[in-house]
């Protein structure tokens, strides 16, 4: 199980790695809750990661709430702007030289 734990990364949503993440950290028994809290927060997608960080929200319970609140927040955004523009391998904004 503490492999399993150490090696847990979030795929999916907040709420599947929360649960995922509280229930090998209780099948492992007494981990230090600064360890835990980094195990956590380790696992987290880089941009939630990141944002994590530097918000510094105390406690377990804390840090999963923020990054609760941030994944909402990222989900709204992109309702708000729709899909991605196209690229730049997108042929129309290929430019010719003059």
């Amino acid at each position: 199980m503490e492999e399993r734990l150490l090696a847990l990364r979030q795929d999916d949503s907040m709420r599947e790695y929360c649960l995922l993440f509280e229930t090998l950290a209780a099948l492992v028994g007494e981990i230090p809750k600064a360890i835990l809290e980094g195990l956590f927060v380790n696992g987290l997608n880089l941009e939630i990661k990141a944002k994590v960080r530097v918000l510094q929200p105390s406690g377990l319970m804390q840090i999963m709430e923020t990054a609760h609140q941030i994944e909402d927040k990222i989900h709204i955004l992109q309702a708000q702007v729709g899909p991605e523009p196209p690229g730049c391998h997108d042929p129309r904004f290929h430019t010719r030289a003059l």
